[in-house]
């Protein structure tokens, strides 16, 4: 049975101590260039003649901003057609800008546009994708140098899980609005999160940075009881597992994307986006099929869900022409 494939009953191993840990924090708020960056407003029309000649294709850009009144370098990362489609893309991406932008930083965006024949000459522009996002937060929290404490009725009973938490944080010397995303039932292990997490603040970042929007997901294990996993899995059997997958309408051709090739997901939806990370070597081509990703949950009772949130799991993509439209 494919659920009993991909979700197995796995010991953790018995330790002398209760285990108790959080991750690392994920910012959600764009970064401020993100938030500055300026792009025209007409959309792109299909090249005369294409359409009528059944002609299309897919364009993958990277650009890179070093000015703030500067066009950024673009590079095409992949193209499946030439001249006039590529020409308008660069012609187009090269009036972006980013006002915003500090002397002497750079600031590095992706985006995938697509030109199709067979829909009545449609063009598809993908979302602007950022590179990286505020990179000074994990050395500018202070008050998260230890987990926190497990609650002794907690651990008397058993009792385990993860708990997600979102905040919002608004000065450098408040503490964050505290959201409780998910405990799993648990509203004992959701307190002591909030509790602790009260003391956090972010001393070392400046106006433009607030509001800053930030998730953390914490775990609470007890030695030697029982845990469910999610296992290792190739993409058609994840796929099947994936709730409302039926309804979905993309596609993808990874023989575009360096494949075969390992994802990394971590499982957060439908709480948050997952966390999925390439396995080697990046490739930018992967970016809009990476953030797909991050949309998928799996169709898990919540009995199920609240021992393997948060878990993750290795994704094996083979070279595969997928099309759920």
């Amino acid at each position: 049975m494919l659920m009993g494939r991909l979700v197995a009953a796995t010991i953790l191993l018995a330790v002398a101590w209760a285990a108790r840990a959080q991750e690392a924090p994920s910012v959600e708020t764009p970064s401020s260039e993100m938030r500055c960056l300026t792009v025209p407003t007409e959309a792109i029309e299909y090249p005369e003649g294409a359409a009528r000649s059944k002609l299309g294709g897919l364009i993958r850009v990277k650009a890179t901003f070093s000015h703030p009144r500067n066009a950024p370098d673009v590079e095409v990362t992949y193209s499946s057609v030439d001249d006039p489609f590529r020409q308008q893309v660069m012609e187009r991406v090269y009036r972006y800008r980013v006002p915003c932008l500090a002397a002497g930083a750079t600031f590095v965006i992706t985006q995938e546009f697509e030109f199709r024949p067979d829909d009545a000459q449609e063009f598809y522009e993908g979302k602007t994708r950022e590179e990286a996002g505020v990179g000074s937060l994990a050395s500018c929290l202070k008050g998260g140098e230890r987990p926190p404490d497990y609650p002794k009725l907690s651990l008397w009973n058993g009792e385990q899980g993860v708990v997600m938490v979102r905040y919002r944080f608004e000065a450098i010397d408040a503490p964050p609005h505290i959201d409780v995303l998910f405990d799993g039932g648990r509203p004992r292990l959701a307190q002591a999160v909030v509790d602790y997490a009260s003391g956090y603040r972010l001393p070392c970042l400046t106006a433009k940075d607030f509001p800053l929007v930030v998730s953390q997901a914490f775990h609470f294990r007890v030695a030697g009881e029982a845990s469910r996993m999610l296992r290792d899995s190739r993409l058609p059997d994840f796929l099947a597992a994936v709730d409302g997958i039926e309804k979905q309408r993309v596609r993808f051709d990874t023989s575009t994307m360096g494949c075969p090739f390992d994802l990394r997901l971590r499982l957060r939806q439908p709480v948050l986006p997952n966390l999925v990370a390439e396995i080697g070597r990046h490739d930018v081509n992967r970016r809009e099929f990476v953030e797909w990703m991050r949309t998928l949950r799996l169709k898990l009772p919540d009995r199920v869900l609240a021992d393997v949130m948060n878990d993750s799991m290795i994704i094996t993509v083979p070279c595969v022409q997928l099309n759920l439209n």
